[in-house]
């Protein structure tokens, strides 16, 4: 699957996940899944685990729109200068997009998978959120990986 693709794959999990969650869920709601795991229906308005929460949107959305532009840009650089890293960069791109999309279209990022231990609650999160967590650590380790062969062969 050529890179575009991937994107538009992963960019429509997210997209789908997030339609089902607020078509079928009411804000706020928890429905329980497991003894770790509950569906429910947030909207961050604010960044990264709701930090600036209830600041200005207007900030935000201009904030949000610097970085999204930049990160996309760096993230195409990366991949265009290393296909190996196809994957790593599409996971990446497509979360970007998809929590992009929610800032600019729903005033906020809609977010529903609240896994917890006992009382304590991960932030929830949603399928975009993951695909950037998972994106970083794939970029992480095979960027580790290289350099343990440069230091090896020097």
């Amino acid at each position: 699957m050529n890179f575009l693709s991937l994107v538009v794959l992963f960019s429509s999990i997210d997209q789908l996940t997030k339609y089902l969650i607020v078509n079928n869920l009411s804000y706020g709601q928890v429905v329980p899944v497991n003894s770790w795991l509950n569906l429910v229906y947030y909207k961050n308005s604010g960044f990264i685990f709701g930090l600036f929460s209830g600041s200005n949107l207007d900030y935000i959305f201009i904030a949000h729109f610097i970085i999204f532009i930049l990160a996309t840009y760096l993230i195409l650089k990366i991949y265009y200068d290393d296909k190996t890293l196809k994957l790593a960069s599409s996971l990446l791109l497509a979360g970007a997009i998809g929590n992009s999309f929610d800032r600019f279209f729903l005033n906020g990022v809609v977010d529903f998978i609240d896994i917890y231990y006992k009382n304590f609650h991960w932030p929830a999160f949603n399928f975009a959120d993951l695909f950037i967590s998972v994106g970083i650590i794939l970029f992480l380790l095979q960027s580790f990986g290289r350099l343990n062969i440069v230091y090896r062969n020097s």
